[in-house]
């Protein structure tokens, strides 16, 4: 929904996002940004030099960002910021069954239609069990996992919960209101 959100409103909304996990998820909220800083690097790139405009510099000619490409790169960088922010957020208050559980719930309804919901939690089961920070709390890092030196095995036992009349309300409450904000602010 950040995406779709006019300009001012997405700088507000990740201001506030990135406040509230700096408060509760510092050290999350390091690690994630750390981690999405190559993509960061490549979304100001793409947009600063390939959006045509205002030359920045126009003695540079073609090497030269263009200002509506650099305000359109701090819109998406704005948005993946939040999204940063609001999985560091999430990352504190959920442990990983609950991120399993939680992805399962809201991806349930669209096995309906072919969607797969349950082999869609099995894989973030398993990627959670075989990372440094899954239910096994895992002694290696993924670079150990990668190169082979590491046998993946599995720790614990992993169990889906069933949902109470009170979450399916939740996430049919959440839908509508993903559904309606996309039709608002399409």
């Amino acid at each position: 929904m950040l995406q779709l959100l006019p300009q001012v409103w997405l700088a507000g909304f990740s201001v506030l996002l990135l406040a509230l996990a700096a408060r509760f998820a510092a050290p999350r909220l390091r690690r994630i940004l750390r981690r999405l800083r190559w993509i960061a690097l490549s979304i100001l790139i793409l947009f600063a030099w390939q959006t045509p405009g205002t030359l920045v510099i126009p003695a540079l000619s073609a090497f030269s960002p263009t200002w509506d490409g650099i305000r359109l790169s701090l819109f998406h960088l704005a948005a993946l910021a939040a999204i940063g922010a609001v999985v560091s957020l999430l990352m504190r208050a959920l442990d990983d069954a609950d991120w399993v559980c939680a992805l399962y719930a809201l991806s349930a309804p669209f096995a309906r239609v072919g969607f797969p919901a349950a082999r869609l939690a099995v894989r973030m089961m398993l990627v959670l069990e075989s990372t440094a920070g899954g239910h096994g709390r895992a002694q290696h890092g993924w670079r150990d996992w990668l190169s082979g030196t590491v046998a993946i095995t599995t720790h614990g036992e992993w169990q889906l919960e069933a949902l109470q009349a009170a979450d399916c309300v939740w996430i049919a409450a959440l839908w509508a209101v993903f559904a309606g904000a996309c039709v608002c602010l399409a």
